[in-house]
């Protein structure tokens, strides 16, 4: 009991601090330490805090000693903490390394039985030393982009990080809602699987003449459809073309929320200045006189909602910002196309294997394989977008001539 006791002392002064405690010792008799002081000041349901009771049998001295857990762990738990203290080399830090390994993993089988409340079919697994949850958020999921949650062993306290995109804005508020408030975990997993796709979106146009943009300074009259488009979206702007821009919608399958479905709309737009502005509201046939979202005010630059400083700006613009910061170029919206995402992904150059009615092979490039070989893309690569990019770059051009 001595040495245990000076062990834990020792513990304190080099490496713990005051993250562990002894609120009890009697020589010879009884040591009581205490450890997660902070998850006790916390949380409502640890009145008695987390603690080891070491005492030794008043009847028989002889005896080993033995460990009570506040609170308490299951049996076979119980067994593999104990060793530490029934080894030949009594180690009171292996005994507190043993019980915070324990106590991690039940932390995370509780976690892992909410998050399955809302996320019922998505494969979990808790691994390593230290034990860590990993939560896939999206169908597929590189390992690297799923939510790695684990327990301080310091503190008790739950951390979180996603290692692909260590710079996360939504992390901070995350770990904040795993230990405090945990209702607003499924709204933060959700705008966490947009803010991952949208960066999926960027890395599959790297290699494409386009580049995404999350704000575009978009003016439209009141009541233009592309009021319509949802608040998840990523604006993509085309090297080869100015005049356009490409918008795709996110959206959650109802039926499996890890999912994602793409809309794609095809938007033409015209380049305007403040100065083209204030002189169409000077003529009378102006299209936009009503103020409100999107519209032109009179005698001043269009109100654009939610636009700040950050907001992207046409290209082949070099000064597009006034000195308040507000920019100095527009993009009008001039028409909105939707596209049939299934029409835009199978259009030629897609073999068919077989026409209803007819037993004869077609390919839509002549000779070419009786069945398709599915290609296995990689989880951060989205197919439909790449395809989509690439066919309005290509086919632009050509719609410009017909007319």
């Amino acid at each position: 009991m001595e040495v245990l006791y000076t062990q834990t002392l020792r513990l304190m002064r080099d490496r713990l601090d005051d993250h562990i405690h002894v609120d009890e010792y009697i020589p010879g008799t009884k040591l009581t330490v205490s450890y997660w002081r902070e998850l006790t000041n916390k949380d409502p349901k640890s009145e008695l805090g987390y603690r080891l009771m070491i005492q030794t049998d008043q009847n028989d001295s002889a005896k080993q000693l033995a460990i009570l857990h506040i609170p308490s762990i299951g049996n076979k738990e119980v067994d593999i903490a104990d060793r530490a203290v029934r080894s030949d080399l009594l180690s009171m830090e292996r005994l507190l390394v043993h019980t915070v390994y324990v106590r991690s993993l039940s932390r995370l089988a509780d976690l892992k039985s909410e998050l399955q409340l809302f996320l019922p079919d998505v494969d979990y697994s808790i691994l390593g030393t230290p034990a860590m949850l990993m939560v896939p958020i999206l169908n597929p999921c590189l390992r690297a982009e799923q939510i790695y949650i684990t327990v301080d062993t310091h503190t008790g306290m739950l951390r979180c990080h996603v290692p692909k995109h260590l710079d996360c804005p939504i992390m901070a508020e995350m770990q904040h809602a795993l230990n405090n408030d945990r209702s607003r975990l499924q709204h933060l997993f959700s705008e966490l699987r947009y803010w991952i796709t949208q960066r999926r979106c960027e890395k599959t146009l790297q290699h494409l003449p386009a580049t995404t943009q999350e704000r575009l300074p978009l003016v439209f009259p009141p009541g233009h459809a592309i009021e319509k488009v949802g608040p998840h979206k990523v604006y993509i702007q085309l090297y080869r073309h100015s005049n356009v821009i490409l918008i795709v919608e996110l959206k959650e399958k109802d039926s499996s929320p890890n999912e994602m479905t793409y809309t794609f709309y095809l938007v033409l737009v015209k380049p305007s200045s403040v100065e083209d502005s204030q002189s169409q509201d000077a003529e009378p046939t102006t299209s936009i006189s009503q103020s409100g979202p999107g519209s032109v005010p009179p005698g001043g630059p269009p109100s654009v909602p939610g636009l700040s400083s950050s907001a992207a700006h046409p290209p082949n613009s070099s000064s597009t910002t006034e000195n308040d910061g507000m920019p100095k170029m527009y993009l009008k919206v001039q028409s909105l196309i939707e596209f049939d995402t299934f029409v835009a992904t199978h259009g030629p150059g897609t073999y068919v294997d077989e026409l209803a009615g007819s037993k004869r092979k077609l390919s839509a490039l002549g000779e070419g394989p009786s069945k398709q070989q599915k290609v296995i893309y990689p989880a951060y690569f989205i197919p439909e977008l790449a395809h989509v990019v690439a066919m309005c770059d290509e086919k632009l051009p050509f719609v410009a001539l017909a007319k």
